[in-house]
């Protein structure tokens, strides 16, 4: 099964390497892991011109979890409502599912 990872959600890069000393992941707020001192693309637009950039790529521990893709899947919902009351389902929704899969 491959990991789907949503960048900038539970998927990050830094450049320049080192840069950044710890990222939390959006969905769920658990901190990133990291493969440190990484060469190549790091987007689209870059993996299209063969670009390789140093960089570190950080990302959540769960992202492979069917309840983390719900989670991010959430977390990009609320990024596009403009609804307050959704909103606020939405964020108990991920409460809810993040208080089942993590301990606190």
């Amino acid at each position: 099964m491959s990991v789907s990872r949503h960048k900038n959600v539970d998927s990050f890069y830094a450049v320049p390497p080192g840069s950044i000393e710890q990222i939390t992941c959006r969905a769920c707020g658990t901190a990133c892991d990291v493969n440190r001192d990484q060469l190549g693309p790091t987007g689209y637009i870059s993996a299209m011109g063969k670009l390789k950039t140093p960089h570190d790529h950080w990302h959540c521990p769960y992202s492979e979890k069917d309840w983390h893709r719900q989670l991010v899947r959430m977390y990009l919902e609320l990024a596009k409502t403009s609804s307050p009351s959704v909103t606020k389902l939405i964020r108990a929704d991920m409460k809810e599912l993040r208080d089942q899969h993590l301990e606190e």
